[in-house]
């Protein structure tokens, strides 16, 4: 006996078929939404660690090397030295404030409190000078009187403060996450990379390999120019600062570093100190502090844009289009999103107008 053949089943319509794609393209849809709807709270926390991975991934094979190829003790370096960034003028600023609080309650408890006079400088600025004198004078004398009848406008400021503090301490604990399961991608960085592979020649064949390598030497790009030099800056102003016995340089330096790295430059913090210099110390100090800083103000603006252009065939004004824009909408993970998704674009359209090739 032979066994039946099978019978065809029955014909499909067109519509019939619409409708099979139609539920099972709402289902994927579905699954995808809820799938990106639970990573989405971590995103900023992944795209970060992402970030950190690709841009020290040099340091971190140059530093496994050194240590005789013990990955995971050049990971936790790494990871503890990205920690010590973060942590570091965090609690130094910290101690000093709270030790501020503490002294300025104990004299508005004892009675003690007495607002420190005016400095002579002050009276010497040019047009101004006088007011600001006597204003500051008035302010000492009549300080309660003055609180307790504009103390429901000082609200608005204090409350946009703590607002501020809130959200920069929020973003210290994401990117000290962030750095934390970036030490683990170091770890996994050879599968990953295959997945990642996988992935992107399923999505754009052949030339999503080419869309890959920008992504990483952009982001490469990017840190080494932007992160990079805003270190170096916020190095350099806190050497000059503390040869020159500026009061809080640790906090200056890292408030420079953080100007620098959201695209304000140190201008904000450079210019300022010249001033003070200039109306609290000698003229041959203030002269030598001018001569140090203005300088690291330049840098800025000359070797970042020469710093990112390494190592990319995209042009650089797409680049820097790319860390302004990103940064205006998503912040500052938009450093790297803006940058990546432009170069990605630019080679794209270049490959669709012919004038790119498809990899081999």
């Amino acid at each position: 006996m032979y066994p039946e053949p099978t019978k065809p089943g029955p014909v499909r319509s067109p519509e019939q078929l619409a409708t099979d794609i139609a539920i099972r393209l709402g289902l994927l849809g579905a699954f995808l939404y809820l799938a990106l709807a639970l990573i989405h709270p971590f995103l900023g926390i992944l795209i970060w660690s992402v970030v950190l991975a690709v841009a020290l991934f040099p340091v971190f094979c140059w530093l496994r090397d050194r240590l005789g190829g013990r990955s995971r003790l050049a990971a936790c370096l790494i990871t503890a030295l990205s920690l010590m960034i973060v942590f570091g003028p965090m609690v130094l600023l910290s101690t000093s404030l709270v030790s501020t609080l503490e002294q300025l309650a104990h004299a508005i408890r004892s009675g003690n409190f007495v607002t420190p006079a005016p400095p002579k400088e002050l009276d010497q600025i040019p047009m101004i000078g006088p007011d600001l004198t006597k204003a500051w004078a008035w302010t000492a004398v009549n300080l309660t009187s003055l609180l307790e009848k504009y103390a429901h406008t000082l609200l608005v400021p204090g409350e946009w403060l703590l607002k501020t503090v809130a959200a920069l301490a929020g973003s210290i604990l994401i990117f000290a996450i962030s750095a934390v399961l970036s030490g683990c991608l170091f770890l996994w960085g050879a599968d990953l990379t295959l997945v990642l592979r996988d992935v992107a020649q399923r999505i754009a064949g052949p030339h999503g390999l080419v869309f890959l390598n920008i992504t990483g030497t952009t982001i490469r790009s990017v840190a080494r120019g932007i992160i990079g030099v805003a270190v170096l800056e916020a190095l350099v102003i806190g050497v000059v600062l503390v040869m020159a016995g500026v009061p809080h340089a640790g906090f200056l330096a890292g408030t420079a570093l953080f100007l620098a790295v959201v695209q304000i430059g140190t201008f904000p913090i450079i210019f300022p100190l010249i001033i003070w210099v200039w109306l609290s110390h000698d003229t041959a100090q203030a002269i030598l502090l001018m001569l140090a800083l203005t300088p690291v103000a330049i840098l800025d603006y000359v070797v970042k844009p020469l710093a990112m252009g390494q190592g990319l065939d995209t042009p650089i004004f797409i680049i820097i289009i790319g860390v302004f824009g990103g940064t205006l909408v998503f912040g500052i993970t938009g450093l790297f999103i803006g940058p990546i998704v432009l170069a990605v674009f630019y080679d794209l359209l270049n490959y669709w107008r012919g004038q790119g090739s498809m990899p081999s």
